[in-house]
């Protein structure tokens, strides 16, 4: 008799404890407020290129999506109970690198924020009292219209595809030996024999001499060249010009000068020169590359006059030559997400 009261009392424990987790999860979904918790996200984040009109200036938002009222969340933005047909959370729970990441520029959502955003759709969506700016068609989220955004498209690599189509795979012996010299390296996409190649593991470490030697091994294959925070100088530069695919290459705060940049790969679409010390001198001689479709110059000794005869030169070329940072969080727990490149505080 003794075992069997005993059981019973267990699986009373048992009943209740699940009782409390049940309730803990309602609690939990509920303890996430709209104007408290997921509104304060759009506005610092999301309202700059997706509300209209923002800070005085009026414009189309981008992608004709709208976020500063309920209406238009509703409309194109927010299937609520439904995280995963969203295209909020499509956009904000892209990995890192993805060129598709929300927002584009600045930190992106840490995994507490997302976290927030999808149990708040989960939940139903609850605006509360808050219905922001008129308009929209709440009506048309009866029916939403699934995207997905995260999906490679033959768009995205379309330069890619052209630029390897008829190269053959690379050396796995050649692949191993680069990244015992501390790089990372991956195809562009699967199975493509162009590859990524980024050196990650102390880059302070890496000069000129260690990125010659994985160039040579890989020159024919490397289509994106991440060298940023390296000890790299213009001595680099003569090995990089010889690379007949580099479609991106990254030099953020590395020594390379005005004078590396006399001579750059023919297919280089984009150049990150962020924090480094290129002049106006070396965007005139960046006119010369006439496939640049992306420039990041921001923090450099650039003006805003030479980047003004650049961007008459190079029409098509978006140049980042301000930017405006984010107001600085408090220390983010190990794991949360950061954009490539940025070290952790």
């Amino acid at each position: 008799m003794l075992r069997y009261g005993i059981a019973f009392v267990l699986l009373l424990a048992l009943a209740a404890l699940a009782q409390d987790m049940d309730m803990g999860g309602d609690m939990a979904a509920k303890a996430v407020d709209f104007e408290t918790d997921v509104l304060p996200l759009l506005e610092e984040r999301c309202f700059k290129c997706h509300a209209t009109p923002f800070r005085g200036r009026t414009r189309k938002p981008k992608g004709d999506m709208r976020l500063d009222g309920k209406g238009w969340i509703l409309q194109r933005a927010v299937v609520p109970g439904k995280p995963a047909m969203s295209a909020l959370l499509q956009r904000t729970e892209l990995p890192d690198d993805h060129e598709d990441v929300m927002p584009p520029d600045g930190d992106i959502f840490d995994k507490e924020q997302l976290g927030k955003i999808r149990a708040w759709v989960a939940a139903g969506a609850d605006f509360g009292d808050w219905t922001g700016r008129p308009g929209g068609t709440v009506a048309k989220a009866a029916t939403p219209v699934e995207t997905k955004p995260a999906a490679p498209t033959i768009d995205r690599y379309a330069v890619y595809r052209a630029l390897g189509a008829r190269l053959p795979q690379p050396s796995g012996v050649a692949i191993k030996a680069v990244r015992t010299l501390g790089a990372r390296v991956e195809p562009v996409f699967p199975k493509s024999p162009l590859l990524r190649v980024e050196f990650m593991s102390a880059p302070d470490a890496v000069d000129d001499a260690t990125v010659a030697r994985a160039l040579s091994a890989l020159r024919g294959h490397v289509a994106i060249l991440g060298l940023g925070e390296t000890s790299v100088t213009d001595a680099i530069m003569k090995d990089i010009a010889k690379l007949p695919h580099l479609v991106r290459l990254d030099l953020q705060k590395t020594a390379v000068t005005d004078n590396g940049l006399a001579v750059l790969p023919e297919e280089l679409r984009r150049l990150n020169l962020y924090g480094t010390a290129i002049t106006d001198g070396g965007l005139d001689q960046l006119a010369k590359c006439r496939k640049l479709e992306k420039l990041y110059v921001w923090q450099s000794k650039a003006t805003a006059a030479g980047v003004g005869e650049l961007r008459r030169m190079l029409p098509q070329c978006k140049i980042q030559f301000e930017r405006t940072l984010p107001k600085a969080a408090a220390p983010r727990a190990d794991g949360d997400r950061r954009r490539r490149g940025q070290k952790k505080k």
